[in-house]
């Protein structure tokens, strides 16, 4: 009697827990190519557009324009700081992933738990006006 539970909870949990880590390197993978994107063009837009393209192919969803645009807006951190006198370009991108109900701890944590990856490059050469180095 008490083995189908057990059972059914540890393949449910198998299964959220899988969820949760695919988010994980889905959002590791998109802040890896924003903060690269950051790096090279300089462009905060870029970035973010790129995170967000990213995890639209990563995670299989297609969101509506405005969903994407909240994405970008809401859930990508772009920002560029200076450590040791370089320039580095880092980017956290993060994702709230709603609890499955069986679990009961949607009455704890309203909204899921947030899962991100982040990632840091330095920051790369950029031309003077006209092409010639500075």
């Amino acid at each position: 009697m008490l083995i189908f539970p057990v059972i059914f909870f540890l393949i449910m949990f198998a299964l959220s827990w899988g969820t949760a880590v695919n988010v994980k390197t889905a959002a590791t993978t998109a802040a890896r190519e924003a903060a690269r994107a950051y790096a090279v063009t300089h462009d905060e837009a870029a970035a973010r557009e790129v995170a967000a393209v990213m995890m639209k192919d990563l995670l299989g969803e297609e969101p509506s324009p405005q969903a994407l645009e909240r994405f970008k807006q809401n859930n990508v951190t772009v920002q560029k700081t200076t450590i040791g006198g370089r320039d580095y370009c880092a980017v956290n991108v993060s994702l709230r992933l709603p609890l499955p109900a069986w679990t009961g701890v949607y009455v704890f944590r309203p909204g899921g738990i947030r899962v991100g990856g982040s990632a840091v490059f330095v920051e790369e050469y950029r031309p003077a006006e006209g092409g010639r180095p500075t």
